[in-house]
């Protein structure tokens, strides 16, 4: 650093120890004024979380906000907004896409194709091995998780005296009937159906996997509405109780979506070719 130097490093030339970083400029088009990073170097902390939370307090305060989802191997923030892509933009910028509580969200799994099929099924895959793996998730989440979940939210709010709390509870309870209904209606129709399959029996012509999977849209629909119900009326005062509580909530969503997709991307199409093979008219 020379004896001149006025600390001033945008137009200064000189490569020496005690130059600042320099940084990009933001785009012509960028109104960000403040921004705040959320980060860990561990998974399943709460990120997605907590940035929701923030960026939804700051809305209820009058600010404008927005989340932008940096997470490339596993993106939760359009889920959690219960927001569908793909982002849009003009070929100088993408524009974010945005939710109900106004929130501003860009994300990775905004801007990919939602593949719903699998692209090759592995023929060594045992179709018994799989549906016993789908039950016993349907009585983890059914008698263990989810009224768990339930027994900690009512120690954690107010039930009886607040039409916050009686809110957060109805659509939990609605959203735990639906997937309940669900699961049920796959171990006393679905199972049965397939394991005639495994037996080499062809059906009756009426019914077929394809079926099943029409299904799901009814309970991503009802966890979507949930995640809105719970951000909108999330307490900005809440106790430590129940920010543990929703957090349970958001990260038994994103595993129910997880067996969902196993569902739909493994499931489905294993059963579809064995009717194939079956010789099964639709």
């Amino acid at each position: 650093m020379s004896e001149t130097c006025t600390h001033d490093c945008s137009s200064c030339k000189s490569n020496c120890d005690h130059r600042a970083p320099q940084h990009e400029p933001p785009h012509a088009r960028s109104r960000i004024q403040k921004v705040i990073g959320v980060v860990s170097g561990k998974g399943g902390v709460g990120k997605s979380m907590t940035s929701a939370m923030l960026a939804v307090s700051m809305r209820r305060l009058g600010f404008k906000a927005g989340v932008l989802d940096a997470d490339i191997t596993g993106p939760s923030i359009p889920r959690l907004f219960g927001v569908k892509g793909p982002a849009t933009g003009d070929g100088e910028s993408i524009n974010p896409v945005s939710s109900r509580t106004g929130v501003e969200i860009m994300s990775i799994n905004l801007l990919l194709d939602d593949h719903t099929t699998a692209e090759q099924i592995d023929p060594s895959l045992s179709v018994e091995a799989l549906v016993s793996y789908l039950q016993n998730s349907h009585s983890y989440f059914l008698d263990f998780r989810l009224p768990l979940i339930r027994r900690k939210l009512i120690e954690a709010i107010d039930c009886g005296h607040s039409d916050v709390s009686f809110a957060i509870m109805r659509y939990f309870d609605q959203y735990v009937a639906e997937v309940r209904k669900h699961m049920n209606y796959e171990e006393t129709t679905v199972f049965p159906y397939v394991r005639s399959l495994v037996q080499g029996k062809s059906g009756n012509g009426k019914y077929h996997i394809g079926i099943f999977s029409k299904q799901h849209d009814q309970v991503e629909s009802r966890l979507a509405e949930l995640k809105n119900i719970i951000i909108k009326y999330y307490p900005a005062t809440g106790s430590n109780e129940l920010n543990s509580v929703l957090f349970d909530i958001f990260s038994c969503a994103t595993d129910l979506a997880s067996h969902n997709r196993i569902e739909d991307n493994l499931f489905v199409p294993l059963i579809a070719e064995l009717e194939r093979k079956n010789g099964c008219s639709r």
